[in-house]
């Protein structure tokens, strides 16, 4: 393990050419005055200095075929930068730029990056030799800057707390995903892993050491650090299939408990409020997921809200109460079918189409009732609302189809292809609402270009909705699969999102029976 020394003080030009100590020099320590951006003996000879390595710049390298075939490509990789101005330095203009720094851990600052005299007033840049730690939680801000409570909350409580580990553990994970986004076995990432597992455990021994006190279910950041890492293992792709105990499903339960505890006393804060509404969304994405009722509680809580509700909730609030509404039919729809019941079928069949339609209308009504005002929200509760409905009617359709196997069934057989027909209307129209809100949102040409921070929470959003629409086994059209599949693969593989390249196609639908799959006039 050679070590490479420490660095000399000198600026790079004075300590190759081994410049002596002059008369007017002696007092200082070294042949170079340290002048900067530039020492008196590089502005004599008019050459443009090269600048000073940091002390912190002594490293410790472990030497081995691999490494230095790395070095040398690293290397070579630097000889084609583009050539930066000598006499002006540019601020990077956004968190995108600082993720590019952020994974340049070790490299030591290249020549062209200093400041003239005149402009000496001007802060210096950061330190390309800054630990990635250093960027992450701009990183994280940025890539929620429409939560205006996580920038609160990061300022309100301690740098080594559970909220500032999560920030590392989601920052980190998103550069590694847009710089090796198909990568398996690439040995930087596997070592970043090695990395990752670490603050993963620091963040999970924060948390429940705090949940260990009475009032650790009470501090934001806890559930801020929770609702993190749900959506961190939406970047790692942690959820398989249909199955309930992926981590992404164990930490919205964790969620659920949390917000549970916490009562309706601590939506009274605009904090907690705020961050009620990002932790209860998630929640009710799990029991649609889950195909489970929604939280007992949830009618409480909504009450709460409504009580003392602002403007901007109304929506939010309109769809939160269709979601829960919309979370106990499906699981009843999805029993019905399940069991196969000839003698109950049709009754509870009846019963459970008129609550959709009842549940529908009402919150048609309410959202109808909803100016739009611009909110960067808007469209998101509207998707969510889109894939709901979405859902309950491929189950619909898909009882419909059971009952039209069943000889003694009393429903006529023309009123069930009515009813069939009403259903893979608005499973279409559903479906090309979401394929709308992700085309607005997904400007490929753009963000291939500029891969914005903001455009991650963006897509984070989407990829439920598109997911469903993707490989929900219905009549939806090909055409409308294969537009969702393109929108998943571009946000895995250009966003870092590996969620939407981790798709399994196995589904509640592959436990179905038979005649779920068609009705018998397409037999």
């Amino acid at each position: 393990m050679p070590n490479t020394g420490k660095p000399s003080p000198n600026c790079h030009l004075c300590r190759s050419r081994r410049v002596k100590v002059s008369q007017y020099q002696q007092h200082f320590a070294h042949p170079c005055d340290l002048g900067r951006p530039s020492c008196q003996r590089c502005i004599k000879y008019g050459a443009q200095c090269p600048g000073y390595r940091d002390q912190q710049d002594l490293m410790f390298r472990n030497a081995s075929p691999s490494t230095l075939t790395k070095r040398k490509k690293r290397r070579a990789d630097q000889t084609h930068p583009a050539k930066a101005q000598a006499d002006t330095f540019s601020p990077p203009e956004s968190t995108h730029d600082r993720i590019r720094e952020a994974d340049m851990v070790i490299r030591s600052p290249g020549p062209g990056t200093s400041n003239d005299l005149e402009h000496h007033h001007l802060a210096q840049p950061r330190n390309l030799t800054e630990h990635w730690t250093a960027h992450s939680i701009p990183i994280v801000l940025e890539v929620y800057s429409t939560l205006g409570f996580l920038d609160d909350m990061c300022s309100n409580y301690p740098d080594d707390g559970p909220l500032v580990w999560a920030a590392h553990l989601f920052s980190r994970t998103y550069v590694i995903n847009l710089r090796y986004p198909t990568a398996v076995r690439n040995e930087s990432v596997l070592e970043s892993q090695r990395e990752l597992a670490n603050y993963m455990g620091k963040t999970i021994r924060a948390v429940h050491n705090a949940l260990k006190s009475p009032e650790g279910v009470f501090r934001d950041d806890i559930l801020a650090t929770v609702w993190i890492l749900a959506n961190y293992e939406l970047l790692v792709g942690s959820i398989r299939g249909r199955k309930s105990w992926s981590p992404w499903h164990l930490h919205t339960r964790g969620l659920y408990s949390i917000i549970k505890a916490r009562g309706i006393q601590n939506l009274r804060s605009d904090c907690g409020r705020a961050a009620f509404w990002s932790a209860f969304s998630l929640v009710q994405i799990d029991s649609m997921l889950c195909y489970t009722p929604g939280p007992p509680e949830a009618k409480e809580w909504l009450t709460a809200i409504r009580e003392g509700m602002y403007e901007v909730e109304r929506r939010p609030l309109a769809v939160a109460v269709f979601m829960d509404k919309a979370a106990g039919i499906q699981s009843r729809l999805c029993g019905v079918v399940h069991r196969n019941d000839q003698k109950t079928a049709p009754s509870e069949y009846l019963g459970l189409i008129g609550e959709l339609a009842s549940a529908e209308n009402e919150a048609e009504t309410s959202l109808a009732a909803v100016p739009s005002t611009g909110d960067p929200f808007e469209a998101y509760w509207r998707s969510n609302y889109y894939t709901c409905l979405l859902s309950c009617y491929h189950l619909a359709q898909a009882l419909i189809n059971v009952l039209t196997h069943h000889d003694s069934c009393p429903i006529p057989l023309d009123r069930l292809k009515e009813q069939r027909d009403y259903c893979v209307q608005r499973i279409h129209g559903t479906a090309n609402g979401i394929l709308s809100h992700a085309s607005r949102v997904l400007d490929t040409k753009t963000l291939r270009n500029d891969k914005s921070p903001k455009a991650l929470f963006d897509a984070l959003k989407i990829v439920w909705p598109l997911t469903t629409v993707h490989f929900l086994p219905s009549v939806l059209s090909v055409e409308q699969k294969s537009q969702a599949g393109m929108s998943l693969y571009f946000i895995g593989r250009e966003l870092g999102i590996k969620q939407a390249l981790h798709l399994s196609r196995e589904t509640s639908a592959g436990r179905f029976p038979q005649e779920a799959l068609a009705p018998v006039w397409n037999l």
